[in-house]
């Protein structure tokens, strides 16, 4: 049975008063009885808290804004889309604009490529011709799940 975070007393010993009217107490006061359930809230309000740092961390290195980005042309490449959309290709765009130093071509490929993998079955033929469809002349989309992004200049 769940313990309210509020309890609803009359005339409660610690606060005295001569009017009949309710007083609405935290938790807090009322500890004995919600000691559990406070227990517990702020435990789960630690491992959000983790959480939410993990994935803002993730989400604001060049590795997971590259992924954030390149996640539009996963349908495509995935050949589970018949046609390219437009979005993926401002997608591309996007992470060839992030890549603008040569170890950051190399990372971010390397990052793309561990995605592409961990996506399951790719097109390779839809992979390797991402750039050309999208008349973008770029390198840090890597053209297979084998490439070596480590010969990136």
């Amino acid at each position: 049975m769940a313990v309210p975070m509020f309890r609803i007393f009359k005339h409660p010993p610690s606060f005295p008063s001569s009017k009949n009217f309710s007083i609405v107490l935290p938790c807090i006061a009322t500890l004995p009885y919600c000691q559990k359930s406070m227990a517990r809230l702020l435990l789960l309000l630690a491992l959000l808290s983790m959480a939410s740092m993990l994935v803002s961390a993730d989400t604001h290195s060049d590795c997971g804004l590259a992924e954030t980005a390149f996640g539009m042309c996963i349908p495509y490449v995935m050949g589970n889309d018949p046609q390219l959309d437009p979005k993926c290709c401002n997608a591309v765009q996007s992470v060839n604009d992030l890549a603008s130093t040569p170890k950051l071509r190399r990372d971010i490929c390397d990052c793309l490529r561990k995605m592409l993998v961990h996506a399951g079955k790719i097109n390779s033929g839809r992979l390797a011709g991402l750039p050309g469809k999208c008349r973008i002349n770029t390198n840090v989309i890597p053209p297979s799940l084998t490439f070596d992004c480590s010969t990136i200049a």
